[in-house]
């Protein structure tokens, strides 16, 4: 009832159906091409959805009522419109459906776990197909990205022996030659340090300590902007290097993604080094003109001059926007520069990225290329609807814009699952006038990205009588469509047999989706990321940082 009532009517089961299943990820269903789009304010609750509807749109001012946006902000078009009514029942009936899913979703990771604990135990990655093990960091990536899930989902005895192999096999020197220091700093000392956050056992603490320490080099290559190297290595020979195919240039999205992680990491050790380190970079952009108020891929390391004119918030850029309000958030608002930064970039978002397609009116955030727009969403960008959700709780100038903004790409993010055959999203579609979004052929696979739970999860906690918790239930197509020999395997072109870390790592905003009121205020005291791990807010910095973001504050 509660989903009819937002016209949001769709069934999808834990297993779904053989002729289903089997149909290619490529094509939009006949019947999601077909079907019309209905504004929300365009029939009331008790006449139920109109046929074949599963979307709303935000773009109609006129049909919706909602209160008129702020006069300087860019997208007058867009209103955040009433919250539909619900009814005792039917809430009641939704949190029972929930309570149902949250045990799917336990099973699907506890299946996951138990694959990668019998056929790759130690590696960074499972093969579900072949049941072998694949390595990239040699770090034991999807053991260590998982700690918090295995807390989380009260697997003890799996978590313990997880301690075990950090505290005794995760060797550094034994790692890859070349590694990714962004990878490793997410997957690795993010792992190690949201463990730490949860259980308090010491030795994640110091095996993040380790891990930081080994980075620290990296800082050091590119004295006069701070910019870290993009490939590093832990042996004695100390790789520094920055790809080819970026002009040698440092990744928006790599070195603006790092900063959760070591001023956690400062905070819970006290030593500044490791916040230093993470701020510079910040410092640097703050000072940097900034084009549109917006952030450009690359940058030159050595210069620090932008050495691309292109703006997205997919690929290349995504994670930095991201981070941006949540370092603000994590610093318990502290450092307000941050969120001056995020306001400006929101602004010239909206005034130069989001676009609305053709006929449905779906809200997009496209790509610029430099000398104009290039009308691609990526999954990627998905995070943006939970990016702005955060952003809209705090009592500023625009926080319904942001929200009303949030709530029409949650919707997109949707319909880019519930518009495919499969029921899960491509990789990135093109929007095109007169047919709304298009699945590209080098677009028709899913690796199982968290983007778009992560917005229907903090959407969830922020606004549930808009979005409701089924939305993330979508994410349960993965089950039906992913099941292997041995995990879920990413829909992925032909010969791609690897089990992606996000296949496991997703299911954690499923479970607080899918939870109790309870798992919601637990949820509340942290900060998560995309990455799936969670950082608990700082409700105090030690006196030796806490001097720094005065200084930066003043």
């Amino acid at each position: 009832p509660l989903l009819e009532a937002n016209g949001l009517s769709r069934s999808i089961s834990l297993l779904g159906d053989d002729a289903r299943a089997s149909r290619p990820l490529v094509e939009l269903s006949k019947k999601a091409a077909k079907r019309p789009h209905r504004n929300l304010g365009g029939a009331s609750a008790a006449e139920g959805p109109a046929e074949g509807s599963s979307s709303r749109s935000f773009a109609s001012s006129s049909s919706l009522g909602g209160e008129p946006p702020a006069a300087d902000w860019p997208l007058q078009w867009l209103v955040l419109p009433p919250p539909p009514n619900v009814s005792a029942a039917a809430a009641a009936k939704c949190d029972a459906d929930a309570a149902v899913r949250l045990e799917h979703v336990r099973g699907a990771f506890k299946r996951a776990w138990s694959a990668y604990r019998a056929y790759a135990w130690g590696a960074d990655e499972v093969k579900p197909v072949s049941n072998r093990s694949h390595n990239w960091l040699r770090l034991g990536a999807t053991l260590v990205d998982c700690l918090d899930n295995l807390w989380l989902f009260d697997m003890k005895e799996e978590f313990a022996e997880a301690q075990e192999w950090v505290a005794t096999k995760l060797v550094l020197s034994h790692s890859a030659p070349g590694i990714s220091m962004f990878e490793t700093v997410i997957r690795i000392l993010g792992g190690l340090l949201s463990a730490f956050e949860l259980s308090a056992e010491p030795v994640f603490l110091r095996k993040a300590q380790e891990v930081a320490d080994h980075m620290m080099y990296a800082f050091d290559a590119n004295p006069a902007t701070g910019l870290p190297c993009q490939t590093i290595s832990f042996s004695s020979h100390k790789t520094c290097s920055f790809a080819s195919w970026t002009g040698h240039a440092a990744v928006l999205a790599e070195y603006g993604t790092i900063q959760l992680e070591f001023k956690y990491l400062a905070q819970k050790t006290g030593l500044r080094k490791y916040w230093d380190v993470a701020e510079r970079p910040m410092l640097l952009l703050h000072s940097l003109p900034k084009p549109h108020d917006l952030y450009p891929t690359f940058i030159n390391p050595q210069t620090g001059r932008w050495s691309s004119e292109k703006f997205t918030f997919g690929a290349l850029a995504d994670s930095f926007y991201e981070y941006l309000i949540k370092q603000w958030l994590i610093t318990n608002k502290k450092e307000t520069y941050l969120r001056e930064m995020f306001d400006d970039a929101m602004i010239g978002m909206a005034k130069l990225l989001v676009q609305r397609s053709s006929p449905s009116q779906l809200v997009y955030i496209a790509d610029w290329s430099g000398t104009g727009l290039h009308h691609k969403m990526d999954h990627l960008a998905c995070f943006a609807g939970a990016m702005l959700a955060i952003g809209a709780q705090d009592g500023h100038k625009f926080d319904k814009e942001y929200m009303a903004l949030a709530l029409a790409l949650g919707d997109t993010c949707y319909e880019m699952y519930a518009r495919t055959a499969s029921g899960l999203s491509p990789e990135y579609v093109n929007f095109v006038r007169g047919k709304d979004m298009q699945t590209p052929r080098g677009a028709s696979y899913n690796i199982g990205r968290p983007e778009a739970v992560e917005t229907f999860f903090v959407l969830w906690c922020a606004a549930p009588l808009y979005t409701a918790r089924w939305h993330a239930w979508l994410r349960t197509a993965h089950s039906a469509r992913c099941l292997c020999w041995s995990a879920l395997l990413p829909l992925m072109p032909a010969g791609s047999t690897h089990l992606c870390v996000h296949c496991a790592l997703q299911l954690i905003p499923q479970a607080c989706v899918h939870g109790s009121p309870a798992h919601l205020r637990a949820c509340s005291r942290y900060t998560p990321c995309t990455g799936k791990h969670a950082y608990i807010i700082m409700r105090a910095l030690p006196p030796s940082i806490r001097s720094l973001s005065v200084t930066l504050d003043s």
